[in-house]
């Protein structure tokens, strides 16, 4: 799959915008005053429940500190179950527990008011993790204004001319797709069309953020969004107070997602599953995918 614009291009893009009315240039200042003050943390917590032959509890914690640049992830499993089904009315031992995590911590089964209880514990500490280098950049480009993501560098060029066809045509059997893109007015494929995401997508209720605080102490969170259409770029809530906007940015993405894979998804994959369904829904246009297509 072709690499799309850097971060470097899209930020040039902006800046040669003509120029907004006051209102528009200025409404998204809440953002640019949080970014103005150095960050200082970054952090996500996470709670994942199972129930299997126990039942399993998992938090995972992550903290980032930008001064430093260390990241610490630490994972805390519980496994419980009714103490008597666990020992066979007092009969048996409780069974030994298979670690998740290699190096993690066990501690041995008790049991609390008829339940037992065990758990496991795994830290990964990483130093110098330059995880969050270009979100300064995106976010400095988002207080400035709205602007749309180039997505031109995802497509082949037959698949580009099939998208110009299905946008002149207005094909309705793959609309929800293709509209997610932005065409001129001779049907070129310009971009990513985020106010047609913004406005159409159904956003589901995401498990958790990221939160940020920067050194006044302000905290700005940013939120997957679930959606249940397939996307060519998964979108983020960016909230601070009472202040909030919708962002689709794949550079974005590839960091959230590197800082927090069980939060957020992986940009590549996303992509690829819009391409299959876009094929699937369509038969043609994106052939490259027959193989997997037959496979779904």
């Amino acid at each position: 799959m072709k690499d799309t614009l850097p971060i470097l291009s899209l930020i040039s893009c902006l800046l040669s915008f003509p120029a907004l009315a006051d209102d528009e240039k200025h409404s998204n200042n809440w953002l640019g005053q949080f970014v103005a003050s150095e960050m200082v943390t970054a952090e996500s917590h996470l709670t994942f429940k199972s129930e299997n032959k126990f039942s399993i509890e998992e938090k995972i914690d992550i903290v980032f500190d930008f001064a430093s640049s260390v990241y610490v992830k630490t994972h805390v499993i519980k496994h419980s179950e009714n103490w008597d089904l666990l020992t066979k009315d007092g009969t048996e031992n409780p069974p030994k527990i298979q670690k998740l995590y290699p190096n993690s911590s066990i501690t041995a089964w008790t049991n609390k008011f008829g339940i037992g209880e065990h758990l496991e514990t795994y830290t990964k500490e990483l130093d110098n993790w330059l995880v969050f280098n270009d979100l300064n950049k995106i976010l400095s480009a988002y207080s400035k204004a709205q602007f749309d993501d180039a997505v031109n560098g995802l497509f082949y060029e037959d698949e580009i001319k099939w998208l110009k066809k299905q946008y002149k045509s207005n094909e309705m059997s793959t609309a929800k797709m293709w509209r997610q893109l932005s065409f001129d007015s001779k049907g070129n494929l310009t971009g990513l069309s985020t106010s047609y995401l913004c406005k159409y997508n159904e956003v589901v209720e995401s498990p958790g953020a990221i939160i940020f605080t920067n050194k006044k102490g302000a905290k700005l969170t940013i939120e997957p969004l679930v959606s249940r259409v397939k996307n060519i770029v998964s979108g983020v809530e960016i909230k601070s107070g009472d202040n909030s906007m919708f962002v689709y940015n794949r550079d974005l993405n590839f960091s959230l997602h590197k800082f927090s894979s069980d939060l957020f998804p992986d940009p590549e994959k996303t992509e690829i599953e819009f391409l299959m369904a876009i094929h699937s829904a369509s038969k043609k246009g994106f052939e490259r995918f027959d193989s997997l297509a037959e496979n779904e």
